[in-house]
């Protein structure tokens, strides 16, 4: 076992055109937060509202995509603020298997299809003050805008240095370039949702 995963499911390294990966990764998080923007225009009642007993209403699933994004852009900020960090920039960026595997089963594709459910940890159970959805909506853009502002540091710097602790903790360690896809790719997953749950709820995925 690697960190918790059988080494027959991990993927192996796989190359990526770093500037491409980059702009890969910028158009992604601009979607994400016109999208945020748009949902953020709904009557509060329906942010707050479960699509059934058990299930995460949209103001919790923004929670659940905070609690768990803001530990790697905390991680990433710190680790491109260091000056004791080594970098190196390369045309070329080689994901880690683990890495690799993590995004793969996180990502939902163009296709939108979720391809592993995951149990989520306790600390990233969302317990947001669901009487201010508004609030909840404004520190998710936050993180959304802070990962857009390492974009730049991340081009000049290369996405090849030190590597970030996963939320899993120390046991699994990102390298750069996995800690920059690997919450977007989660967020994808949970937009994926949210759109789902506001089609629940009547919605239909777009603000009346």
């Amino acid at each position: 076992m690697v960190g918790g995963v059988s080494p027959r499911y991990v993927c192996g390294m796989r190359n990526y055109a770093s500037g491409k990966l980059l702009n890969d990764l910028e158009a992604r998080l601009n979607d994400q937060l016109q999208r945020l923007n748009e949902w953020a225009g709904y009557p509060e009642q329906e942010l707050v509202a479960r699509p059934a007993p058990g299930k995460w209403s949209v103001v919790e699933i923004v929670e659940h995509m905070s609690l768990s994004s803001e530990h790697y852009l905390k991680g990433l900020q710190r680790a491109y603020a260091d000056p004791r960090s080594r970098f190196v920039r390369a045309e070329q960026y080689k994901a880690g298997p683990l890495g690799e595997w993590s995004v793969r089963s996180m990502d939902p594709g163009v296709e939108g299809r979720i391809r592993m459910k995951m149990r989520t940890m306790d600390r990233f159970v969302p317990k947001a003050d669901l009487d201010k959805p508004r609030e909840v909506f404004q520190r998710f853009r936050g993180i959304l805008n802070g990962f857009l502002a390492l974009l730049p540091q991340a081009r000049e710097m290369g996405i090849q240095g030190p590597r970030i602790v996963s939320t899993l903790g120390p046991v699994l360690k990102f390298r750069i370039g996995d800690a920059l896809r690997f919450p977007v790719a989660h967020q994808q997953r949970h937009m994926l949702q949210i759109a789902r749950t506001l089609e629940q709820l009547g919605g239909g995925g777009s603000p009346p």
